[in-house]
């Protein structure tokens, strides 16, 4: 763990695993806090999966990201040991809290002794790096994480939330919410799903910053609507929430009303098999393609040769939803008109009719009509992808939003002066 060469300040930003093909958003906030002169280590608790998609902008990073040692790691147990010996009241009451709060569930019970020596670890290692913040990008396991390394290291530490990371294993939550700087919400309907759920007990400041893409790299390319037959895309990991099964049923409407229209899914994940099966049952073999995991740059290919993007995401019934799904970001940059589901943060993203159209989850049958109506009427579907880049442009730009976030860390963090995120490209 010898330190680093560079000695300006920095923040730690505190992950479950890293890289992740799904968790872009993360990866580009990052970067962005480099290109203003932000001194960035990442912690990772999970090392990569092996064979799986690594966008080529997340090697750097990768190169200098601190991965937790394996649990049997002597070095490891030595630190956090270490650490334990030098406040051995203040981290046995911790750590007792979180086990006392995960025991109704044995799995989060395991998952939080799992992690806890590596979060120990991580503290040491903060403060030999000379660090002064500790960010986590999940209100999930990574908060956990940087809620003890906060109290090894002494450091301030605050979070993000997305969205499915306030509805699944929140057991901890009370604690990490009453000890965080901040927190930082990517929606109005996550914040007023946290004061609802946990506004019994103590909150931290609560910020909304909207997440953010490039949007001089996602940029529009050729018309769209114009051709004999719709191609649509759909960029979503393939698990339950993202509803594909019923956008298959969707487009199975369209084809039986003789309607051309093609499907391309980008990404995998636990339901791959009932996506190929449903397929095969409803005859659209030749209608739909699997294209796999993909980097954003192939992404913003299939976007600039599609007719628009269309995401059937739903509320699961263990609670697993969307945040504000970058997918649809990414789209409306590039003047694509969308087409989605009215649940949790979409409709702060698309406004039905306006620069989009919405439908009620689960609901097939208005997917359908939704895409014909778009079909239908090409200059209006051109129409919303203008207003759905202009949404994207005004609200959800990565330059502004990083740099909203940016300050937040600063001011929670007294060590972080200005001179720590120095902007290199004259942002902020």
């Amino acid at each position: 763990m010898a330190r680093r060469n560079d000695d300006r300040p920095g923040v730690a930003f505190v992950l479950v695993r890293f890289p992740k093909v799904t968790e872009t958003f993360v990866l580009r906030e990052m970067l962005q806090l480099e290109k203003m002169g932000v001194r960035i280590e990442v912690f990772s608790l999970l090392p990569p999966q092996p064979g799986v998609v690594v966008h080529p902008e997340a090697e750097a990073l990768m190169k200098r990201t601190h991965y937790a040692p394996s649990f049997f790691s002597p070095k490891m147990w030595k630190e956090a040991l270490g650490a334990v010996g030098r406040d051995p009241l203040g981290l046995s009451r911790l750590a007792g809290r979180m086990v006392l709060d995960a025991a109704a569930s044995p799995a989060l019970l395991a998952k939080t002794l799992f992690i806890l020596p590596k979060c120990l670890y991580f503290g040491v290692l903060a403060r030999k790096l000379g660090l002064r913040h500790i960010h986590s990008a999940f209100a999930s396991h990574s908060a956990a994480c940087a809620l003890a390394a906060s109290r090894v290291s002494g450091l301030p530490y605050s979070m993000s939330s997305d969205q499915y990371d306030l509805s699944v294993e929140t057991a901890l939550h009370p604690l990490k919410l009453a000890a965080t700087r901040f927190l930082r919400l990517i929606s109005r309907f996550n914040m007023d799903l946290v004061k609802k759920r946990f506004g019994r007990g103590p909150l931290p400041p609560m910020h909304i910053v909207l997440r953010g893409v490039d949007t001089a790299r996602y940029t529009p390319s050729g018309e769209v609507m114009r051709g004999e037959v719709m191609r649509l895309l759909c960029v979503a990991s393939l698990e339950e929430r993202k509803g594909h099964l019923h956008l298959l049923e969707a487009l199975s409407m369209l084809r039986s009303q003789g309607r051309k229209a093609v499907l391309v899914l980008v990404g995998r994940g636990p339901f791959e098999g009932r996506i190929r099966k449903r397929i095969s049952q409803l005859g659209l073999e030749d209608a739909v393609e699997l294209a796999g995991g993909k980097t954003q740059a192939q992404v913003l290919d299939l976007l600039h040769r599609s007719d628009a993007m269309v995401l059937a995401s739903v509320v699961t019934p263990e609670g697993r939803t969307e945040g504000i799904p970058n997918s649809l970001m990414e789209a409306m940059a590039c003047r694509l008109p969308v087409v989605s589901t009215r649940i949790s943060g979409i409709p702060e993203l698309i406004e039905d009719g306006v620069n989009g159209l919405l439908a009620p989850q689960r609901d097939a049958v208005a997917l359908a009509a939704a895409l014909a109506a778009l079909q239908d009427d090409p200059d209006r579907a051109v129409e919303m992808g203008r207003r759905g880049r202009r949404t994207v442009v005004e609200r959800f730009d990565i330059v502004k939003n990083t740099a909203t976030l940016w300050e937040l860390i600063r001011e929670a963090a007294p060590g972080l002066g200005r001179e720590a995120g120095c902007e290199r490209d004259g942002t902020g």
